[in-house]
């Protein structure tokens, strides 16, 4: 520390017996060098992928996605074999699939206590109409007594579907672990090839992500599917075989107008996924050198490219909420209030006709 200081103050000694003239040469020749070592800075070093730098240098082309033509993503037979891939990986264990099977049963047992709750709360309308007090009094009973079902299952459900995500999330971890942890592996994807970047994100964020949207086309698929079957059984049994037919056609033709309407939600999240990653990266990028953008003064640089890639990842995300918002109106306006007028006005005609 002393000769430290010792040599510092040597260095001090001369720069003050210098002329002025040379003074100013020492300034400029200090400013083009920290000029230089800025340039040298924004060039990727020996040890990071050329892709990832160009990411830093390419904000503009991420942002002018979206000025590109609007595409529809894209179920072709890749998308499924690929899925069908990850959806191996992810319920390898057999204690995934029982709970998966349990969730399938909490859906059909949903669906069955829902309709037993509607049919209760007509009969419960009837006898208060009617002042039937005993009549009310034991449907009031039997409507207490079927909510707690009705409650436990549906709490079941939200429960059975954050663990089953968590079951495929861990199961795709592992797996990209025992890989990707695996000898030299690590360091040839990020070192030697450009072929994947955002390690960190695809391993963390995209996998819940993907789990948790798993569990979703899941409910989708399958809710659906038994919501038609039980109310097309009973509404057979009310008003005969017409009725399921107006309304899966009425639900049929729906969902093609919402499929005309609907903006591309994939391509949508697929580049607010592309965004988090790259405003990710930039703050690791920025850790691994901040020694060198400090003593070179390109904080404010740094912090520009940085909140840059903040505000392009806020407003699309804005975007895609107020398409969401969009959608979800003409959603319910025309799937469940839609669906409600026309069955009315099925029940109606019936009625008419009949009499």
């Amino acid at each position: 520390m002393a000769d430290l200081l010792n040599t510092s103050g040597a260095l001090l000694s001369r720069v003050h017996a210098l002329s002025p003239v040379q003074k100013g040469a020492l300034g400029l020749a200090l400013v083009a060098a920290v000029r230089e070592y800025r340039a040298l800075l924004a060039q990727p070093p020996p040890n990071e992928p050329k892709a990832m730098v160009d990411r830093v240098e390419n904000l503009a082309a991420i942002e002018g996605e979206e000025k590109k033509k609007k595409k529809r993503a894209i179920l072709d037979q890749n998308f499924h074999r690929n899925f069908r891939r990850l959806l191996k990986i992810a319920l390898r264990d057999w204690w995934s699939r029982l709970k998966l099977l349990a969730f399938t049963f909490a859906l059909f047992t949903r669906t069955q206590i829902t309709m037993s709750m509607s049919s209760l709360l007509g009969v419960v309308t009837r006898t208060m109409i009617e002042r039937n007090k005993t009549a009310f009094q034991l449907n009031i009973a039997k409507l207490i007594v079927l909510s707690m079902p009705a409650a436990i299952i549906n709490s079941l459900l939200s429960y059975l579907a954050s663990s089953i995500a968590t079951d495929l999330s861990e199961n795709l971890v592992n797996y990209c672990h025992s890989r990707y942890l695996k000898g030299m592996t690590a360091y040839q994807v990020l070192r030697l090839s450009s072929r994947v970047t955002d390690v960190d994100q695809r391993i963390t964020q995209d996998i819940e992500e993907w789990a948790s949207s798993a569990v979703l086309i899941f409910q989708n698929l399958v809710k659906p599917g038994i919501d038609v079957v039980l109310y097309s059984r009973a509404l057979t049994q009310a008003v005969g075989v017409g009725g399921p037919m107006v309304m899966l056609g009425y639900f049929v033709l729906s969902s093609v107008a919402l499929r005309i309407m609907s903006p591309g939600f994939g391509q949508l999240t697929s580049r607010l996924q592309k965004l988090m990653g790259f405003y990710r990266f930039l703050h690791m990028r920025y850790a691994a050198r901040a020694e060198e953008i400090a003593f070179s003064y390109g904080n404010g640089w740094e912090r520009g490219v940085i909140e840059g890639a903040h505000r392009s990842h806020d407003a699309h995300r804005r975007f895609l909420q107020r398409q969401s918002l969009l959608m979800s109106i003409l959603d319910n306006y025309i799937i469940k209030y839609g669906a409600t007028v026309v069955g009315f006005a099925f029940v109606l005609s019936k009625i008419a006709f009949d009499g």
